[in-house]
């Protein structure tokens, strides 16, 4: 089986062997193109989403995360929020309000959900365990949508409290 990623950015040759090796993968770049060779479906699917997140800016030790089978990387096209696709402001306001005021909506939901995110272009990239995942995921598309702040941290609070309840 096979698969490529597109590829913009300079990897050491240390850092695709480790790949190789962990996932049981052959990957060969050419240009930016990279091409990921294996029999595992899911060995080649963990490398090409780790490929997209380097992709996205995510530091390699973040990526490599995705080499365990409890995380996993989730894409959001901000694009898709928007009623004209071409509205440039509006991409950029909506980034903004995932960003907040100098970061902190951004750091707070990572701290939260205890995820990363990493925003590229029009696209916001969240690596996290599967149930803090979705949670991060449906607090970012609440922001795209139109909710305040206040209200996607008092659904945070809740989800996580209805959580901890479960647990006992």
């Amino acid at each position: 089986m096979k698969t490529e990623v597109h590829c913009t950015f300079q990897l050491e040759d240390e850092f695709i062997k480790e790949i190789e090796k962990k996932l049981n993968v052959k990957i060969v770049r050419s240009q930016e193109i990279l091409s990921i060779e294996g029999d595992d479906y899911l060995n080649l699917l963990r490398a090409k989403k780790i490929f997209e997140a380097l992709n996205l800016g995510f530091e390699k030790e973040v990526c490599k995360k995705l080499l365990r089978e409890d995380y996993d990387l989730e894409i959001i096209r901000v694009k898709d929020f928007l009623i004209n696709k071409n509205n440039r402001d509006r991409l950029r306001e909506l980034k903004g309000r995932v960003i907040g005021k100098r970061g902190i909506f951004k750091r707070n939901l990572q701290e939260i959900t205890k995820t990363f995110i990493a925003i590229h272009n029009n696209v916001i990239g969240i690596i996290g365990e599967y149930e803090n995942l979705s949670l991060a995921k449906k607090a970012i598309e609440m922001i795209l949508s139109g909710k305040k702040h206040s209200t996607v941290y008092k659904f945070l609070y809740g989800a996580i409290k209805r959580k901890e309840l479960e647990a006992l």
